[in-house]
C-alpha cells in the first residue's frame, strides 16, 4: 500500500503517463519444473466427461471410479494451481524474470516494485500478484505493455485471455481509484470498499442504520 501511494505521488507530481494492466492466466502458463512443487487434484463427475470427451486418447486410461461408483481422474499438475503457495512465489520469479529482461531493477526494500531509465526518463513498475501500475512517458509504458502482452496473453479459443489495460487519468487498482484529473495532484477513493462496508454493516446491525445512539436507562 505505502509503495502504491508513494509511488502515485511521484506519478502526480513529475506529471506521468499511468496506465493499469491485468495480466490474464498468470498462474495457469507458469511452469512447475520439480515435480515435487506439483499439485495433484482430482477431477469427477461431468468434469470427466467434458474431458474424454476432447481426448479420450489421453484421459482414458487412467479414469476410475470411487466409492460409489462416480467416475474420478487424478491428475498431476504441470502448471501452476491458483491458490496455492508454490504458484505464486513461481509466478513472481518468473515475472521478476521478464522485468530483468527488459532492464528493470527491483527495489531493495520493496521486491514487488521496479524501475528503468529510458533516455534519461525513469520508468515505474509495481505489481500484485498479475495487477500491475506503470508510470512514465507514456511511448515508455506503450513498449513496456506490449512487451508483457507478448509474453503473458494467450487467447483461447472462445476469446477470452486478452489483457486488460486502463489508460487515461482514472485508474482502478487493488480497490483503490485513483484520479490524476488535477495537474499536479492525485486523488485516492476507495468507493467500492466503502460501500461494501456499509452493506455489510446494515447486515449485522440492521436496526442501527439512521439511529443515533442513547444512553442507557437507569
Amino acid at each position: 500500500t505505502e509503495s502504491v501511494l508513494l509511488s502515485s505521488i511521484i506519478d502526480a507530481e513529475e506529471e506521468r503517463d499511468v496506465a493499469v494492466i491485468d495480466i490474464p492466466n498468470a498462474f495457469i502458463q507458469t511452469r512447475v519444473e520439480d515435480e515435487k512443487d506439483m499439485v495433484i487434484i482430482r477431477v469427477r463427475g461431468v468434469l470427466v466427461d467434458l474431458l474424454l470427451e476432447i481426448a479420450p486418447e489421453v484421459y482414458g486410461p487412467f479414469v476410475t471410479a470411487d466409492k460409489k461408483g462416480v467416475k474420478q481422474l487424478l491428475l498431476q499438475c504441470a502448471n501452476a494451481m491458483h491458490g496455492t503457495m508454490v504458484a505464486s512465489m513461481l509466478y513472481h520469479a518468473k515475472f521478476c524474470k521478464t522485468l530483468a529482461a527488459n532492464g528493470f531493477e527491483l527495489n531493495p526494500h520493496d521486491k514487488c516494485v521496479g524501475n528503468r531509465m529510458v533516455d534519461g526518463k525513469q520508468q515505474t513498475i509495481l505489481w500484485h500478484v498479475d495487477d500491475c501500475k506503470l508510470s512514465g512517458v507514456k511511448s515508455t509504458n506503450d513498449a513496456l505493455i506490449e512487451a508483457l502482452r507478448s509474453e503473458g496473453e494467450r487467447i483461447f479459443y472462445d476469446g477470452t485471455g486478452q489483457m486488460t489495460v486502463s489508460r487515461g487519468k482514472v485508474h482502478k487498482f487493488l480497490g483503490m481509484t485513483l484520479d490524476h484529473s488535477t495537474k499536479g495532484q492525485v486523488k485516492v477513493t476507495m468507493p467500492e470498499c466503502m460501500e461494501e462496508c456499509i452493506k455489510e454493516f446494515e447486515k449485522i446491525a440492521p436496526d442501527a442504520k439512521g439511529t443515533k445512539s442513547s444512553a442507557a436507562p437507569s
